[in-house]
């Protein structure tokens, strides 16, 4: 009754926002159909609980009846039992938006009507679009009774996109009663002062410790790690801090160690008035550095003035216990985490990891960061044994903390680099229902679809981490890799390239910035962007990078001098001896090197399809090595293996080329070359590469490596 049509087509809701402005007080009163579990439970209410009444009109107009019957004067909400499910066949993504509008947990709902608003965006564009058919939403059980044409879905996503607006509104105070509430905060890197540098990793560490206390609190948005550590040393006022963030308040301060003796100093900063809303002074001994975070984290959920559900709450008063040695090994393992991923700086994290958990094995945030630095090693050499050992640290982490984010972060990754998609996304999802973990959940979440193919989901999962934190580096980093996939190279340049204006010194950044270019087919640049990456990071996949550009370049020996120094940091990826053995096998007198660099590939490549039967990628890369040593059978065997696993991949098909051209099936390759270049593969560079030597002098080679007519 609070919500109504206008003749005129205006739509008027009256009361709405009530718990957002009484905030722990109880109000008495409502429609009882609509009203959350914790109001009847006379628990403290917040935006969720609005979000709850508008998922119940929501339900009820897209079903003409209600979620949960009206027995017992409506507190059928009081039952355990979720919300029938709610199936939109013009939009899957509307029936899950009502589900989580429906959760009897608040903590599990939208947050608020921004969050409903971003979440209802795209489904309206998918229901304006030409695809939308009159079908009707079916939930079950039971059955439904009514029909809702597309009409009369676009008619109640207006409805609730205007109720969300109305919530959005409510919660935002008047002017003149107090500053504004606060919903983001970025913690900055506390400064060491301490009298050795090499306390700078206990200043850090106890940044994120502090980080990731305030993380789990559903009430609050916290930048993100990389987000903020931008910031460090650097003189930026603090409003610019918030806007580039996007956040309302700053925590910073500053951390003095002496022996076992800490003092730690904290201050709470609105960032757009500069206005100081809480600071302190911690003179402790090092024991006392767990509460000191907790003391920390409960002082700004005060000094903002947040109301917490009772499950945020319990989060606040959750005992971090650990025994202060292996804390502090921990807090170094995770310092050289945090280093560029060099084999050096991951053996020196494996080993203090390790030593953490010798004095203390029941500490899981060792487990995950072991798992993390055993995953890093894999993608770094691709020695099997690592995988075994990240798999192993994953497994013991889970058995001791199964809810804890970086445990569910760390799983998922393993399971998407192995393969296991499924099991990933489930992961992922666990990790996204974490505020700790979502965006990073997100993120898993969108490369998991991307392996699977599934673009479309892939694309709104990246947007929408990029809309909950749009200062966070590594959003834009894998967007742009999504886009580089989706053979869009130009989108990806540029959003490499914005990364890199965040992040001179990213050396990921600058390596993915050069593939752009190369995928574009423009040479040089690549060359000028791998270069700088291998100036700030000499990583194996720098190397082979710059060896790559000086391969397509005819700089054949510069090319295979990169590729060695790759093999000597990374001996166990067929990918640097694969290209090795290319860059001898087109250099003469070579042969003899190129067979050897090709067997070498071929078992280390067989290696890597045991951890993940299902990369295309490597299926086509063993062909190719195959078809260098001229095993034809077993080459032909895999080029069909790789494309029926990803029919759809330009790499793929050109892998195949190379095979057919060097198994002296020149039609056959020149097929493959048309396929690779209708999905996304660069003209410019066919002519460039010594693989297709045998075909190079054919009119149809030629036509296909011109620029098409304008």
């Amino acid at each position: 009754s609070n919500v109504f049509l206008c003749e005129d087509g205006r739509v008027k809701l009256l009361d709405f926002g009530m718990a957002r402005a009484f905030g722990r007080r109880r109000v008495s009163g409502g429609t009882p159909a609509y009203m959350a579990p914790e109001q009847w439970r006379e628990a403290p209410e917040d935006e969720r609980t609005d979000v709850y009444a508008l998922g119940v009109m929501l339900f009820e107009m897209l079903t003409g009846e209600l979620p949960f019957p009206e027995d017992d004067h409506g507190k059928g909400t009081l039952s355990s039992r979720p919300a029938p499910s709610l199936e939109v066949p013009e939009s899957s993504a509307l029936g899950a938006l009502v589900a989580r509008m429906l959760e009897k947990d608040p903590t599990a709902r939208p947050r608020d009507g921004a969050e409903v608003l971003a979440a209802l965006s795209p489904i309206e564009a998918e229901l304006r679009g030409p695809e939308s058919r009159e079908r009707r939403p079916e939930h079950r059980p039971p059955r439904i009774r009514r029909r809702a044409r597309a009409p009369l879905l676009l008619g109640a996503l207006l409805l609730a996109a205007i109720a969300a607006g109305a919530i959005l509104w409510a919660k935002q105070p008047s002017t003149g009663r107090g500053p504004a509430r606060v919903h983001a905060i970025v913690v900055l890197p506390f400064a060491n002062l301490s009298d050795s540098a090499e306390n700078e990793y206990f200043s850090d560490g106890l940044t994120d410790e502090i980080r990731q206390v305030l993380t789990r609190l559903r009430e609050l948005r916290v930048a993100a790690r990389t987000s903020s550590v931008y910031f460090k040393g650097k003189t930026v006022e603090l409003g610019e801090v918030a806007r580039r963030l996007g956040v309302d308040a700053v925590l910073e301060g500053s951390v003095r160690r002496d022996r076992d003796r800490v003092r730690i100093a904290a201050e709470l900063v609105d960032a757009r008035s500069g206005f100081h809303i809480w600071s302190q002074t911690y003179d402790r001994t090092l024991e006392d550095v767990f509460s000191i975070q907790q003391d920390i984290a409960r002082q700004v959920v005060g000094g903002l003035e947040i109301v917490l559900t009772r499950a945020s709450e319990d989060e606040l008063r959750k005992p971090r216990a650990a025994s202060v040695p292996a804390y502090d090994l921990y807090l170094r393992g995770r310092a050289q985490l945090r280093l560029p991923r060099t084999a050096a700086n991951l053996d020196r994290a494996t080993a203090l990891l390790e030593q953490a958990l010798a004095a203390d094995p029941g500490l899981a945030q060792a487990h995950a960061g072991l798992c993390e630095a055993w995953l890093a090693r894999y993608e770094l050499a691709r020695a099997a044994e690592s995988f075994e050992q990240a798999e192993s640290a994953c497994g013991r982490a889970l058995a001791r903390d199964p809810e804890a984010g970086e445990v569910r972060l760390a799983l998922g990754n393993l399971l998407l680099l192995s393969g296991r998609y499924a099991q990933a996304e489930e992961n992922f999802r666990r990790a996204e229902a974490l505020p700790s973990a979502q965006i990073d959940a997100l993120l898993g979440l969108a490369r998991t679809y991307l392996s699977e193919r599934r673009t479309a989901e892939a694309e709104r999962t990246f947007d929408r981490a990029a809309r909950l934190d749009p200062g966070y580096g590594r959003v834009h980093l894998y967007k742009g890799n999504f886009l580089l996939q989706s053979g869009r190279y130009a989108e990806a340049a540029q959003s490499y390239a914005e990364e890199i204006a965040r992040w001179p010194e990213d050396p990921k950044a600058h390596n993915n910035l050069g593939t752009a270019y190369y995928a574009a087919g423009d040479l040089e640049k690549a060359a000028q962007a791998w270069k700088a990456s291998l100036q700030l990071s000499t990583t194996p996949s720098a190397y082979s990078n710059v060896g790559t550009s000086s391969f397509y370049l005819g700089r054949l020996a510069e090319a295979a001098a990169m590729y060695e120094r790759a093999v000597e940091l990374a001996p166990k990826d067929h990918r640097n001896w694969g290209n090795l053995g290319d860059a001898y096998a087109s250099a003469p007198g070579g042969a003899a090197k190129a067979r050897a660099a090709y067997e070498k590939a071929i078992e280390l490549c067989t290696e890597r399809l045991r951890v993940n039967a299902s990369d295309a990628s490597a299926i086509a890369e063993l062909a190719h090595y195959h078809a260098s040593l001229g095993h034809a059978k077993e080459a032909r065997q895999l080029v069909a293996r790789a494309l029926k696993v990803d029919p759809d991949s330009a790499y793929v098909h050109y892998n195949a080329a190379l095979v057919n051209a060097r198994l002296d099936d020149p039609n056959a390759a020149l097929d493959e070359i048309e396929r690779a270049v209708a999905l996304g593969r660069q003209r410019q560079l066919l002519a460039r590469d010594p693989g297709l030597e045998p075909i190079r002098d054919r009119p149809r080679f030629q036509a296909l490596a011109s620029p098409p007519a304008k």
